[in-house]
């Protein structure tokens, strides 16, 4: 996104500025600039995908009709998924191998996802969750750790 917002080239795809139609015999010059414009951006935009991405853009010419496919197919996020987002925020627990920045950072991807599907967690609901994940840890490791020997 930075990228195609960098090069004044995100209207072509959102439908904000003009897009191209397939060319003709009588396309005019400017026309012809527009097309070769998608072109470049139907080339990105494919050279950017995943296999399982690709698979959803089969038949499409246009890059607005690509943007089009992939933004319908994972900008909508399902109430199944919420759900399941809510529930792994409800179960997280800190891997015992697993770093502090890393536990944060996975965590972040599942508030940032809701974030996106419009259900933004408050911080401090953000902070019991990480708190009560960290605590789980100290309570079981309190739990085995054998009590001091004074002998």
């Amino acid at each position: 996104m930075p990228f195609l917002q960098g090069q004044d080239l995100i209207g072509h795809l959102d439908g904000s500025s003009l897009c191209p139609q397939a060319p003709t015999v009588s396309s005019t010059s400017s026309s012809l600039a527009l097309t070769t414009l998608d072109y470049n951006l139907t080339s990105l935009l494919i050279s950017s995908l995943s296999d399982e991405a690709f698979s959803l853009i089969i038949g499409l010419t246009l890059s607005k009709q690509i943007w089009d496919a992939l933004e319908a197919a994972y900008a909508s996020i399902s109430n199944t998924r919420i759900l399941f987002l809510y529930i792994s925020l409800q179960e997280l627990k800190h891997k015992a191998d697993e770093s502090i920045n890393s536990f944060l950072q996975r965590v972040k991807a599942i508030v940032d996802e809701l974030a996106t599907a419009n259900r933004p967690l408050l911080s401090v609901n953000f902070n019991i969750y990480i708190f009560r994940a960290l605590c789980e840890v100290q309570d079981s490791h309190t739990a085995s750790a054998e009590p001091p020997s004074f002998l």
